[in-house]
């Protein structure tokens, strides 16, 4: 917990000034596209398939405890982002694409070192990759097109504190629950 309060601490209003100046920037933005729309739809078959394959197996409720994992908590983040694709949601958008672009490694990690010790359908092992894959070029193929944010010592402290909170959170109180 001290961690958490020396990191909150030192990014304390970071997403706000950084929705502020993102906003500024793309005055009139919107992220609205056919092809935004189109990644949207393949993130959610590809969230929608591993519902069916972890809820599919015994244990589901256990199974299905695995989609709080980082990589498909980004993939229905990152479909909210390309469908709220109106110039009011552009400053939130670019907020969390900054964050991902900060944060892919996570995913080229999950594809490099795969588990696939638990796959019992044959399209699981393609939907890994592709989902992944996408999750890995994501944040440059934002970058690329939209606003993003350069590093501060309060953005580091932000994007470190986010998924510390996340994990002791979250994660280890669903684990106590489940076993």
């Amino acid at each position: 917990m001290l961690t958490c309060t020396l990191l909150y601490q030192q990014s304390k209003g970071f997403a706000a000034r950084a929705k502020a100046a993102l906003g500024a920037r793309g005055v009139g933005w919107s992220v609205r596209c056919p092809i935004n729309t189109a990644i949207s739809m393949v993130l959610l078959l590809c969230f929608a398939s591993q519902v069916y394959a972890k809820g599919s197996r015994a244990q589901p409720l256990i199974q299905l405890g695995w989609l709080l994992m980082p990589c498909h908590v980004i993939t229905l983040v990152w479909t909210w982002v390309f469908l709220h694709q109106g110039p009011q949601h552009y400053a939130t958008n670019c907020y969390l694409a900054t964050l991902f672009l900060d944060w892919w490694w996570s995913p080229l990690a999950a594809l490099l070192v795969p588990d696939r010790s638990d796959h019992v359908f044959p399209f699981e092992s393609t939907i890994f990759r592709v989902h992944h894959g996408l999750l890995i070029g994501l944040p440059f193929y934002y970058a690329l097109r939209y606003h993003t944010l350069g590093l501060s010592r309060a953005h580091v402290c932000h994007l470190t504190l986010i998924p510390v909170l996340i994990s002791f959170g979250i994660f280890t109180v669903y684990a106590l629950f489940t076993g």
